[in-house]
């Protein structure tokens, strides 16, 4: 359902805490379904909300932009945004990070097997160098 309430994009911004600019980038990538048109003016409704909000805290879980293409391009967030696509998406960054953290750690590991075999050849710890 559609909400009656518009907004310009000044309002969103203040509402979502993102930008501007960012929001009509948003647009140009296909983000964010395309607002209606008063007069000149694109007016949002609470969708556009819901949509800003959802790639903004996708963003901050890691997702690119590039992965969330077309994902939030519905009027709302609603029975059909596709949540069996947005679970899938998640387990695979959870996989992906699950293989980054292993990854770091065996690179941390080396590392300490380097700083170990340096600390042998230096005869003391690198930390009471002056």
């Amino acid at each position: 359902m559609r909400s009656k309430e518009i907004y310009y994009i000044g309002q969103i911004s203040v509402k979502t805490g993102v930008s501007c600019k960012t929001i009509r980038f948003y647009e140009e990538l296909g983000l964010i379904s395309p607002p209606e048109r008063l007069n000149k003016y694109r007016v949002y409704n609470d969708g556009h909300i819901q949509q800003i909000n959802l790639v903004k805290q996708a963003k901050e879980l890691g997702f690119k932009l590039s992965e969330l293409k077309g994902l939030f391009y519905h009027s709302s967030i609603c029975s059909d945004f596709p949540w069996e696509r947005v679970i899938d998406m998640i387990n695979g960054k959870i996989r992906e990070n699950n293989e980054l953290m292993e990854t770091v750690s065996a690179r941390n590991n080396e590392l300490k097997k380097f700083l170990r075999k340096i600390e042998k050849k230096c005869d003391s710890p690198i930390d009471s160098a002056p």
